[in-house]
């Protein structure tokens, strides 16, 4: 039996749900924290985020050793054999969350699912045996499972013309190839689907990146749209939004606007942000000639004109390293670097989510994985033992 889903609830009334299935060993808390780490639940704050866990089963890959798994794999090349039965148990399981969504009075195309590697094969399955056309399919670094089994398999409906899917994988990946991935943008394609978008990631492993978390979140697009009109609705009435100003405000990317007063996020006026010189970076951050901004808050001390920003949340400048907006006190500005998902070292340390890792040696330590990492004597998953 798995343990329940890791969840983000919707910051105002819900009216959308994600459902996210992680890879094989790996846990829904680790893309609970990526998803938080790029401020996707931020952006979209009707939405609801699920990420179920897998059951503990036998991997015969893994010398039959048990671990969290969708399904049980055989081998990592094309003619390896597909367990069936497990594909569609877990497939089941994804469509059973999707009905309660439904139940919770979530129209079906306004849920949408995806996962990585393993847990994305199962959304891919699951979307397509639905007998909802769903809001969408987030498919990153994997494949369609029992590609023998479609079109025939395929529920249709309107989905060949409704359903959007945004497939992603990296050039460089060794666990998942990446053939694998054009054979499934082939086979989508030919069974009609006229919203699939593929995207391929230069020098992208096993792994994800930023430029493709930021695909992930513009895939939500049309609902930020959404939920951002109703946002500025609700803030209509707050003595802090200069009306006549906002309505020929010029909307900025992570929800900041402007207009030739005042610098705005989500509806409130930023500080003295001053508009003649702001600008957005990534990541939720922005600038000034004087401040550093991050979701709409200043970072106290932080210098615009040496800011560097170095991915997952971190970023520096010449004398301090941040993580979001909050200085990590002892970091050492000159040897830090981002490692992903969470994960940084520095000469001395190495952080998670921008707390120190105890007992962990930078020296040896690596990321491995989304949510696992090893020094020489230790393994750590989300920055434990």
């Amino acid at each position: 039996m798995s343990k329940p889903p890791a969840t983000i609830p919707a910051s105002v009334k819900q009216t959308a749900s994600v459902i996210f299935l992680h890879g094989l060993g790996d846990v829904g808390a680790s893309w609970l924290e990526a998803f938080n780490t790029y401020r996707i639940p931020k952006a979209v704050p009707h939405v609801k985020f699920i990420f179920p866990n897998a059951p503990i089963q036998r991997v015969t890959l893994n010398m039959g050793m048990p671990m969290p798994t969708w399904f049980d794999i055989h081998g990592l090349d094309q003619n390896a054999k597909e367990d069936q039965p497990g594909i569609e148990k877990s497939s089941k399981y994804l469509s059973d969350l999707i009905e309660e969504e439904i139940k919770g009075g979530i129209s079906p195309e306004r849920i949408m699912v995806g996962g990585f590697s393993m847990g994305g094969a199962v959304a891919i399955h699951a979307a397509l045996t639905s007998p909802h056309t769903l809001g969408g399919v987030l498919a990153l670094s994997t494949w369609l499972p029992l590609s023998t089994t479609f079109p025939k398999a395929l529920i249709s409906g309107d989905k060949k013309v409704n359903l959007p899917i945004l497939q992603c994988h990296g050039d460089q990946d060794s666990m998942v190839q990446v053939q694998w991935a054009r054979l499934t943008e082939q086979g989508i394609k030919a069974m009609g689907f006229k919203q699939y978008t593929f995207k391929e990631y230069r020098n992208m492993e096993h792994s994800s990146c930023n430029e493709e978390m930021e695909d992930v979140k513009d895939e939500n697009k049309e609902k930020r749209n959404e939920d951002r009109h109703a946002r500025n609705k609700d803030t209509d009435n707050r003595p802090d939004r200069n009306k006549l100003a906002y309505t020929d405000a010029c909307n900025l990317y992570w929800d900041y606007a402007m207009d030739n007063r005042y610098v705005y996020f989500m509806g409130k006026i930023v500080g003295d942000a001053n508009p003649s010189t702001f600008q957005l970076i990534n990541d939720g951050y922005a600038k000034d000639h004087k401040e550093i901004y991050y979701m709409g808050e200043k970072i106290e001390y932080a210098s615009p004109h040496t800011f560097q920003l170095l991915g997952y949340g971190y970023a520096k400048t010449s004398f301090a390293v941040y993580y979001l907006n909050k200085e990590i006190s002892g970091a050492d500005a000159n040897s830090f670097q981002s490692l992903g998902f969470g994960y940084a070292k520095d000469e001395d340390d190495v952080f998670y989510m921008g707390k120190k890792i105890k007992d962990a040696l930078p020296s040896s330590f690596e990321f491995i994985g989304t949510s696992y990492t090893t020094d020489y004597s230790s393994a750590f998953c989300l920055g434990k033992h």
